[in-house]
């Protein structure tokens, strides 16, 4: 690696409510700076790590999967992942965080340390955490920016600890003008007002990514720390994208092969669905689309979301497909979908087709009052260990954007929702152009 340093330990607007950058954005910045790596390390999740991976492969840049974790405490890490094992553990570590109030940050890297680099500004966090790890993986952060006092007291530990010294220190912001937005955002996330935000809560002005000059002027005496965070990076062997897909396997009879039992469903399905009035047609599609299927992989696919939706019809659950699958002949002799394709001349090569290699996406939608019945159904039935549920975010819009802000500034309730009526919950323009075309907020400070 030809640059001196490698960013440890940068953040992204998926540090809810705290960070600042897109991960276009900060991508662009690597890119542009000339840094051959970096380590993307949100508060408390990794929602951002694949679109980071994606984009910085494309730019030529390594990437290195992390994340920022605290406790109510107030204690702190940065966990980077060596090795697949070590990635692993940084995703137990981060459910916990979610799920136990009483999580400890220190106690749950002790159990899961395996694979993980630990990055500490905290001393006293360090020497709590220090007899539990491997050799080589505490190091003691020295943030860009720091005092001196906090520098020297920082190295003073690294020496007592026998850890190694590294350059980093968080980098919520996407330039120093950010450092307003970023106290709105704290204001909004702690549903207090602008003017109340606790200095402690704020990251510094100047938290940003910096250009590798920088950091070199600033460490120029601590050679080391920028060292470090090279050595650190090479040792992170994870790839994010390496692995095959892993999906359940449908339990079935020893012998029974997965397209025997999806043939066996369908020639059911021809019974139900057609009864007396199965055409050739419809035999040349369906032999056709199990073909297809079977070729590119995918019987247990219809199995397993077949399953699913039988049952959900079993507890009077209402359950119906939708979207692209409404084009496969095999999703309705099944049950997943209630449109007949045949009749309404839907092209099954929409939905799947053996020249693309991605998935067939087979959308199905529950009545919310048995989703979680559903969702156990399925960690029973094919193993906690194979069964995840993914997250969806929610976007500010003009509307929601300006209630949220007005409420930080203190505007009377009153106020934001006389205005707040009169902004459009989505729109195609910048968000300033937005609110500069209402006549109610042209007294305000945009």
């Amino acid at each position: 690696m030809a640059s001196c340093c490698v960013p440890l330990h940068l953040q992204s607007n998926f540090s809810l409510l705290r960070g600042t950058a897109p991960v276009p954005f900060l991508v662009e910045r690597l890119a542009a700076l000339g840094y051959p790596a970096a380590a993307l390390a949100d508060r408390n999740n990794l929602y951002g790590a694949v679109l980071f991976h994606v984009a910085a492969r494309a730019a030529g840049i390594r990437t290195i999967v992390g994340a920022e974790v605290d406790d109510a405490s107030g204690g702190r890490f940065v966990l980077l992942a060596r090795d697949r094992e070590g990635y692993g553990n940084l995703c137990r570590i981060v459910t916990r965080r979610m799920l136990d109030p009483a999580f400890d940050v220190a106690g749950a890297t002790k159990e899961n340390a395996n694979g993980l680099f630990v990055l500490a500004e905290d001393p006293a966090l360090a020497e709590r955490l220090r007899p539990s790890l491997p050799p080589g993986a505490l190091w003691i952060e020295l943030a860009v920016g720091a005092t001196a006092p906090r520098i020297r007291e920082r190295r003073l530990a690294a020496r007592r600890l026998g850890a190694g010294v590294v350059a980093g220190g968080a980098a919520p912001l996407r330039s120093a003008g950010d450092h307003a937005l970023h106290k709105v955002l704290a204001a909004v996330r702690a549903n207090t007002l602008v003017g109340k935000v606790p200095p402690e809560d704020l990251a510094a002005p100047d938290a940003v990514l910096h250009a590798p000059d920088e950091a070199a002027a600033f460490f120029r005496e601590i050679p080391e720390a920028l060292a470090n965070t090279l050595r650190i990076a090479e040792a992170c062997a994870f790839d994010l994208a390496g692995g095959p897909t892993l999906f359940p396997r449908f339990p079935l009879p020893e012998g029974e092969t997965p397209y025997a039992r999806l043939h066996a469903l369908a020639q059911e399905g021809l019974r139900v669905r057609y009864g007396r009035g199965v055409t050739p047609e419809i035999t040349r599609r369906l032999q056709q689309e199990l073909e297809t299927i079977d070729r590119m992989g995918f019987p247990e696919y219809f199995l397993v979301v077949g399953d699913l939706v039988r049952f959900a019809r079993s507890r009077g659950i209402p359950v119906v497909g939708r979207g692209s699958g409404a084009s496969s002949l095999v999703a309705y002799l099944l049950g997943i979908t209630s449109v007949d394709p045949i009749r309404y001349r839907l092209y099954f090569e929409r939905f799947l087709n053996s020249l693309r290699d991605d998935w067939p996406d087979l959308d199905v939608d529950l009545c919310w009052r048995g989703r979680d019945e559903v969702i156990e159904y399925a960690y029973e039935r094919y193993g906690r260990d194979r069964v995840a549920m993914i997250s969806t975010h929610n976007h500010y819009h003009p509307r929601s954007a300006f209630r949220d802000v007005a409420r930080a500034f203190g505007l009377p309730q009153e106020t934001v929702n006389r205005v707040s009526r009169r902004i459009p919950h989505h729109s195609d323009l910048p968000l300033l152009e937005v609110f500069r075309s209402s006549s109610l907020l042209r007294d305000y400070p945009l």
